[in-house]
């Protein structure tokens, strides 16, 4: 093992180190700051802030409320109806306010209740979002693992979509005099991620195409064609390729066949989707993955503890203060 892996590897397990000892300091600083706060609601501390929270919701509630009954007074519609018609509305209003009379003295119970239900869809939203981050986090963790073990690569439809590896076809060469006088200007940056589309017979193939093939060790190379060739006995058709910065062409493509022919590069092509998925592949980016849902499941968790404590302050409190209001 030369130098140069070995401070690889020492880098890598020194990353891993560190994502993995910042997600953990996060995740139990959450936890003491969660417990912290847990141990202040059930103590009363904030019970003069909680309390004064619940007068506000209380004239909240009964603001919405009076303009709830103002909206279902007897419309002018209903003076042109007989006397019984009115009769049974009154009634109906009658019965209403005995029954929000009733309820009067259960208001800061009544305010608390309203404004959890108002609360809802955020809450669900938030739910979601937590949920929705976390699967996404989840199959990005999984697509970096196949994506590491797995070389092969996998078709959408007539399409596949690699990352370029190397810089041999990041820059025109000025020895590839070919390149300027064709006007082919469509280099590729090292790391960017590009479409290779499928292509039924090497006859397709016209010169100066891009195209991906296998080398002779598996590996998939991005070329250029820069000749094509028909044996003239067997008519079999092979390409040569060149990389545009390279200055000549490597033994395993100076004759691809077929069988080694992957596809043609459809022209599209993306440098920042290339840099991320390769960070997802490498050990380092698997790790800060992993690191960032643990520390998002100890939020929700830590979180979720502290909303039911505050929940079961806040309705004792709105019961204290309506058992207060009902004895005067």
């Amino acid at each position: 093992m030369n130098w140069d892996n070995r401070l690889y590897i020492v880098a890598i397990v020194i990353g891993i180190i560190v994502i993995v000892a910042m997600a953990a300091a996060l995740s139990l600083l959450f936890f003491a700051y969660a417990n912290q706060r847990k141990k202040v609601l059930s103590h009363g501390v904030e019970d003069p802030e909680l309390t004064s929270d619940l007068e506000s919701l209380k004239a909240r509630y009964l603001k919405r409320r009076r303009r709830a009954k103002k909206q279902g007074e007897i419309p002018p519609l209903y003076a042109v109806a007989n006397s019984r018609t009115l009769t049974l509305l009154r009634q109906r209003e009658l019965a209403d306010e005995r029954a929000i009379a009733a309820r009067e003295r259960n208001v800061y119970t009544l305010a608390y209740q309203w404004s959890k239900r108002r609360s809802t869809g955020l809450n669900i939203a938030g739910w979601v979002v937590d949920v929705v981050v976390t699967v996404v986090a989840l199959a990005l963790v999984a697509f970096g693992l196949f994506s590491a073990i797995n070389n092969e690569p996998i078709f959408f439809g007539n399409t596949t979509y690699m990352v370029i590896q190397t810089g041999s076809m990041s820059e025109a060469n000025d020895e590839n005099e070919y390149l300027e006088e064709n006007h082919l200007d469509n280099q590729i940056e090292q790391y960017a991620l590009i479409g290779v589309d499928r292509v039924d017979s090497i006859a397709d193939i016209q010169m100066y195409d891009v195209i991906a093939f296998y080398d002779f060790d598996g590996d998939i190379i991005v070329h250029r064609v820069v000749a094509i060739r028909e044996d003239d006995q067997t008519h079999e058709i092979t390409l040569q390729t060149r990389g545009d910065a390279n200055t000549g062409s490597l033994p395993d493509e100076m004759a691809i066949d077929q069988d080694r022919l992957l596809g043609r590069y459809s022209g599209f092509k993306n440098y920042g989707l290339g840099v991320t998925i390769t960070y997802l592949k490498s050990p380092l980016g698997l790790i800060a993955l992993c690191g960032f849902i643990i520390f998002l499941c100890a939020f929700s968790a830590a979180d979720s503890g502290i909303d039911k404590i505050y929940d079961s302050r806040m309705a004792k409190l709105a019961g204290d203060l309506d058992s207060a209001d009902s004895s005067k």
